[in-house]
């Protein structure tokens, strides 16, 4: 019976998916896709420089100073492009409704055993487009957001995030999601 009822819980979260790619346009989910890509490539980069130069706490205010940059510099003609967490680092930073629906869909997916490389969802009304795919949690970001925390990152984060819930993750686990929006 509890079997049953995640497997029917996770075939429903798979549907909802797939019920919002039937609305998606293939054409935004493309570009959505290149801008997430280009984004999470310069900000991979960015971070592996702060902490090379620095440690694990100039990491922290890397992501606190340069994310935000960097995506401005993607959100053009239009587009928005977020990274978003109900595990949230920063507090002005909250998932809407639509991320938090997305969030939990891919929760449950992935709790379904499905590959995360192939989870997205988009949807497409009258005036907006929306598009989200999960960040998985990788080894890089450990020593900011797993569970064991250098006394420097547990400083830079009392410092520059004191409501801070982006720690105790495990590589592999559900990270959050790449949220692109685009006015129509």
């Amino acid at each position: 019976m509890k079997l049953s009822l995640i497997t029917s819980s996770a075939i429903l979260a798979v549907s909802a998916i797939l019920l919002n790619q039937a609305h998606a346009d293939p054409q935004l989910d493309a570009v959505a896709k290149q801008k997430i890509g280009a984004f999470s490539t310069e900000l991979k980069a960015t971070l592996k420089q702060a902490i090379s130069s620095g440690g694990p706490s100039q990491g922290i205010i890397a992501c606190r100073e340069q994310a935000p940059l960097i995506a401005a510099k993607h959100s053009v003609d239009g587009w928005q492009i977020a990274r978003r967490s109900d595990k949230n680092r920063n507090v002005a930073n909250k998932p809407d409704v639509w991320e938090q629906q997305q969030l939990a869909k891919f929760a449950a997916a992935l709790k379904a055993g499905t590959d995360p490389t192939t989870l997205s969802s988009s949807e497409t009304s009258a005036t907006e487009y929306r598009f989200a795919k999960p960040i998985m949690m990788d080894t890089m970001c450990l020593a900011c957001h797993g569970s064991y925390l250098g006394d420097d990152v547990k400083s830079a984060l009392k410092q520059h995030y004191p409501q801070d819930l982006a720690t105790g993750f495990t590589p592999g686990e559900l990270r959050g999601i790449f949220s692109v929006k685009k006015t129509l």
